[in-house]
């Protein structure tokens, strides 16, 4: 699979892309997608680092999903990072058809929304350090699905 460019058009089933060029000097946007579904769930933040992929095909072989909240990640510095995502089948599992890659190329981050099947976080160039914000309960924050067969992914998320 060569993943695409991320945009917000296209990202859209899945969540909402942060992009900070379209927030004018002295203004500020909402994004309505970060909901906390459970009335259980505690917003949490922290800061994850992530070391480089390598360079070529990458096999996803689990994807994971947050059903009591969304799911922010902000890239702290401008970097390439790589996205999988799959809507939901009607049990809840990830849809493989439905799946999508896409490369984000710059500042900003995206929010998955609750229930969006998605591959762990993924740094294309150099290791980078993320902001992530989600709703936490006590157990059962992540949900894990083993593929049946592995997604194949251009690494580099560019056409050879």
């Amino acid at each position: 699979m060569l993943p695409e460019p991320l945009s917000a058009a296209a990202f859209a089933p899945f969540g909402e892309v942060l992009d900070p060029d379209v927030v004018g000097a002295g203004s500020r946007r909402f994004f309505d997608s970060f909901r906390i579904v459970s009335p259980h769930a505690e917003p949490r933040c922290w800061i994850s680092r992530f070391q480089p992929v390598i360079e070529g095909s990458i096999s996803v072989e689990e994807l994971e999903a947050h059903p009591h909240s969304a799911q922010v990640f902000v890239a702290m510095q401008p970097c390439r990072f790589l996205i999988v995502v799959a809507q939901a089948d009607a049990l809840g599992q990830p849809e493989v058809a439905s799946c999508r890659a896409f490369v984000a190329d710059r500042a900003g981050g995206l929010i998955y929304r609750s229930g969006v099947w998605h591959a762990g976080m993924m740094v294309l160039d150099t290791s980078t350090s993320f902001f992530v914000v989600q709703g936490l309960v006590a157990e059962g924050n992540d949900v894990k699905a083993q593929l049946a067969r592995p997604i194949a992914v251009c690494a580099t998320g560019r056409a050879p």
